[in-house]
């Protein structure tokens, strides 16, 4: 039996003074004029009462509803103007303006350098124009980026030394190939992988060996945010504070939840009101990793030319130098599908916590305080909300295996119950058996591995499989366990 739903939310009497633009309902810089409670709201406990801000609805009946505390300091659909450099004010100084265009040193040098990133990777004869343009504009002088150092700016961008620099210590012979990858985006660092593998007791030499793969070039997560809060391309579609969009049917007495945005959706909200942020996944023979903010309406994200796709990393295999390695260690007998399942699945586990650095966790825990592209201070909290993927890959990043007997990733459900999908029972039994990092998953995958790497079992023996056929777990510590 499901309990009672709570009452609805009450909604605070106070009145912020501000405008809002009647046709389309979306908020400027200034605060809605009205406060009504909506009836559409999702019902919660007393205990997590929230005081809303409801906006007028536009032409289409479509409106905003903002937690009192999140309200928006820009509307991104209508600050059409976000992308444009900030011009001095009376009251500001030379030394102000040069530096709302850091880490370049001047306006020009900010212009030319849009132009290049956002433009210039695309050779026609119209990006070509808009090269003739800024450098033919009544503004633009030479003497402005003459003397600019662009290999310190664009580490600078990517939150790299430069003296630490794959460039500055790079023979001249190596040096093409290394500015491949800084034209292509700043901030790739390679690294080495070492995938720690077990050799059974039967083996010539049993026991763990560590085995180190190389070239795993990626990216770091929290440079990524950095430069995009400061790109004025990504701050007129960003939406740093979540809302509901809802809308008010002229034939129905109660208002109707819109969903269509990862910013508008209850995961988001919730996370928001805790913390906020991100990412997906892709997959190949060279298998990329790319990663989309949650913050930026999607209809942008699926446009090419808006470049609010990020890359991160390329995923690697293991090589087939490997299998020379294994024949080394067991007297040339190779071994089963299970043992290189299981080394294949430790080495992509290993890459993902080279991505989520010491960096990145701290983020996730503390926060980050950042100056946007819009001058505001922002305390925001990364969360990676969603990734893409089809079901070998869900099952790999899941650390669970592929049609086992719960094949799900994201419940427990048996595979006999499967023909259930879509039932009133199915839904409710996805919510009880949902899965999750609990300490008991987290003590059965550990005396797995006690098992493998100390008492030296097979991959699939059965006091292995004892421990972790019920719930289709693996020996693998998923690398997202840190968060």
């Amino acid at each position: 039996m499901l309990p009672e739903l709570p009452l609805p939310v009450t909604v605070s009497p106070q009145d912020p003074k501000g405008q809002l633009d009647p046709s389309n309902g979306c908020p400027h810089s200034e605060l809605p004029t009205s406060i009504s409670p909506p009836p559409h709201v999702d019902a919660v406990p007393d205990s997590d009462l929230r005081r809303m801000l409801k906006t007028p609805a536009n032409s289409f009946g479509l409106f905003r509803v903002y937690d009192q505390g999140s309200l928006p300091s820009h509307g991104p659909r209508i600050t059409s103007k976000a992308a444009q450099p900030r011009r001095q004010s009376e009251n500001s100084t030379s030394t102000d303006l040069e530096s709302s265009f850091f880490p370049y040193p001047n306006e020009n040098s900010f212009r030319l350098g849009d132009w290049y990133w956002n433009q210039g990777t695309q050779l026609s004869q119209q990006n070509f124009q808009k090269l003739l343009e800024l450098i033919g504009s009544a503004e633009f002088r030479a003497e402005d980026v003459q003397n600019t150092n662009w290999t310190t700016i664009n580490c600078q961008l990517g939150n790299l030394d430069p003296a630490e620099t794959p460039l500055a210590t790079a023979t001249p012979s190596a040096t093409t190939d290394i500015e491949e990858w800084l034209d292509a985006d700043s901030g790739w660092i390679r690294s080495t992988v070492t995938v720690s593998v077990l050799f059974h007791h039967h083996c010539l030499h049993p026991g763990p060996k560590d085995y180190p793969v190389n070239d795993f070039y990626h990216r770091s997560l929290t440079s990524i945010i950095r430069k995009t809060l400061l790109d004025p391309t990504h701050h007129q579609h960003f939406h740093y504070e979540p809302y509901e969009l809802c809308w008010q049917p002229p034939h129905k007495a109660q208002d109707l939840r819109i969903h269509g945005e990862l910013f508008t959706s209850n995961t988001f909200l919730d996370a928001h009101r805790n913390a906020t942020l991100l990412t997906t996944f892709s997959d190949a023979k060279l298998w990329p990793l790319y990663m989309f903010l949650g913050n930026e309406p999607k209809d942008k994200q699926g446009q090419p030319t808006a470049y609010l796709c990020t890359h991160v990393a390329y995923f690697q295999s293991l090589p087939d130098s490997f299998k020379d390695c294994v024949l080394e260690n067991t007297g040339s007998k190779l071994l089963g599908d299970a043992f290189f399942t299981h080394c294949h699945r430790e080495l992509f586990h290993a890459q993902r916590r080279v991505l989520l650095d010491d960096d990145f966790i701290e983020a996730y825990t503390h926060g980050l305080v950042l100056s946007g592209y819009d001058g505001v201070k922002h305390h925001l909290y990364p969360r990676i909300f969603t990734y893409s993927a089809d079901y070998p890959e869900k099952v790999l990043i899941a650390s669970m295996r592929n049609l086992g007997v719960c094949p799900c990733p994201r419940c427990l459900i048996p595979k006999d119950h499967v023909p259930n999908i879509g039932s009133e029972r199915d839904m409710l039994q996805r919510q009880i058996l949902a899965r999750s990092d609990t300490e008991e998953k987290r003590r059965k995958v550990a005396a797995a591995r006690r098992l493998i790497y100390e008492n030296q079992y097979v991959v699939d023996t059965p006091q292995v499989e004892e421990l972790l056929k019920d719930e289709s777990l693996v020996p693998t510590v998923a690398g997202a366990s840190r968060l």
